[in-house]
């Protein structure tokens, strides 16, 4: 008993506990699904498909994980909407992200029309890092203006 006593004199003596405590009984985090974190829509016209995301607060997008592929070729973005930021990540290193509205470019002039695959992959602050997410797109004839939403 005596034991008892003096190891709660001792707990409530240390104030560091009280913010361990705190963490304890914290809740955790709630993560939006992948389509409303990465909100995303598709413009195709004159040989240039153009990726729109409005990527939600506390979340961000990996400019290394965003790519078409199309027959095992694969197509990086010639222009970006935002210079992006660049920053350390767990899982990756050192990594450009982009924060909120963000416009990637692709020339489709290498490509052929059929399906092509847009790739790309983000994360939130909190610590969640979705899995990597594939869009299938057609790519139509040339000249041929085709706005696709996600």
């Amino acid at each position: 008993m005596r034991t008892g006593i003096c190891w709660l004199v001792l707990l409530l003596s240390f104030p560091s506990h009280g913010g361990l405590l705190d963490k304890l009984t914290a809740p955790e985090p709630q993560f939006l699904p992948t389509h409303q974190a990465f909100p995303l829509s598709i413009d195709i016209h004159n040989q240039t498909l153009t990726a729109h995301w409005n990527t939600a607060e506390g979340y961000y997008l990996y400019q290394h994980r965003i790519y078409l592929v199309q027959d095992s070729v694969r197509t990086d973005a010639v222009s970006w909407s935002e210079p992006g930021l660049e920053k350390y990540d767990e899982a990756f290193g050192d990594i450009v992200a982009f924060y909120g509205s963000l416009s990637a470019t692709f020339d489709l002039s290498g490509l052929t029309k059929g399906e092509v695959i847009l790739h790309y992959q983000g994360c939130a602050d909190a610590g969640l890092c979705y899995p990597p997410q594939r869009l299938r797109i057609e790519i139509p004839a040339a000249n041929t203006p085709q706005p696709i939403s996600h």
